[in-house]
C-alpha cells in the first residue's frame, strides 16, 4: 500500500470495506480510480442487501400484523361472547327477583305482626296467670275459713243441741217446782182452812192461783224469750257460716 493512502473509514457503513481498499489523499478529483469503483461497488451491495433486508422486514412486519389481528379477532370474540340470547332470560330473572322481594317484604310484615300477636297474647297470657293465682289463693283461703266455718257451725249446732237439752232440763225442773208449790198451796190450804173456817177460801185459791199462773206464765216467757233469742243467734252464725 503507498505511503500516502490511509486504512481509515470515511464514510459511515464503510468499516466492513476491506482493508486494502482506502481513501488516496493525492487522486485527482473526477478521475475516478480502481479503489473508488471498489468501494462504490461495495456500498451499492450493501445498498441492496439493506433494502432486501428492509423489504423483507416489511413482509414480516405485514404477516405479523396479519397475524396480530387474526389474533385479536380470536380472542374478541373468545372474551366478549354474544350475550343477547341470555337478555331474556336475564329479565325473567330479575322479574322473578322482584316478586320475591315483594314476597319475602309480605313475609317479614306478617312475621312483625305475628310477633306482635304473640307478644299480646303473652303479655294477656301472664295477666290472666297472675289473677289465676290470685284466684287460687283466695280460693284456698275461703277453704281454710270454710274448714273453720265448718267446725264452728258443728259447735254452733252442738250448742243448739245442749241448749235443747238444757232446756227440757229446766221444763221438767219448773214442773217440778211447779208441782212442789202446788202441793205446798194445798197444804197450806188445808191448814188454813182448819185454823180459820171463816176465811174464804175460794178467794185465797183464786189469788194464789192468779200469782201462781202469773208466776209461771213469767217464768215462761223468760224461758222462750232467752231460748228464741240463742236460737235465732245460732241460726245467724250456722247462716253465715254457710255463706
Amino acid at each position: 500500500m503507498p505511503f500516502s493512502c490511509h486504512t481509515a473509514c470515511p464514510l459511515p457503513g464503510t468499516c466492513n470495506i476491506p482493508g486494502n481498499i482506502g481513501v488516496c489523499e493525492n487522486y485527482v478529483e473526477g478521475a475516478p480510480n480502481g479503489h473508488e469503483k471498489v468501494t462504490m461497488q461495495f456500498l451499492n451491495d450493501r445498498l441492496a442487501n439493506y433494502l432486501e433486508k428492509v423489504r423483507q422486514l416489511e413482509r414480516d412486519n405485514e404477516e405479523l400484523e396479519t397475524r396480530i389481528r387474526e389474533s385479536s379477532k380470536c380472542h374478541e370474540s373468545t372474551m366478549c361472547p354474544d350475550y343477547q340470547s341470555y337478555f331474556q332470560i336475564i329479565e325473567e330473572l330479575q322479574q322473578k327477583i322482584l316478586c320475591t322481594k315483594s314476597e319475602n317484604n309480605k313475609l317479614v310484615v306478617q312475621i312483625d305482626n305475628a310477633k306482635l300477636a304473640a307478644d299480646d297474647f303473652r303479655t294477656k297470657y301472664e295477666t290472666e296467670l297472675g289473677l289465676r293465682q290470685l284466684v287460687e289463693s283466695d280460693i284456698n283461703g275461703l277453704r281454710r275459713i270454710l274448714d273453720e266455718l265448718t267446725l264452728c257451725k258443728s259447735d254452733l249446732e252442738a250448742q243448739v243441741e245442749s241448749l235443747k237439752e238444757e232446756l227440757l232440763c229446766l221444763k221438767r225442773n219448773h214442773e217440778e217446782e211447779v208441782n212442789t208449790l202446788r202441793c205446798q198451796i194445798g197444804d197450806r190450804l188445808n191448814v188454813e182452812v182448819d185454823a180459820a173456817p171463816a176465811v174464804d177460801l175460794n178467794r185465797v185459791l183464786n189469788e194464789t192461783r192468779c200469782q201462781y199462773e202469773a208466776l209461771v206464765e213469767t217464768n215462761r216467757r223468760d224461758v222462750e224469750e232467752w231460748f228464741t233469742t240463742q236460737t235465732e243467734e245460732l241460726n245467724k252464725q250456722v247462716v253465715s257460716s254457710s255463706e
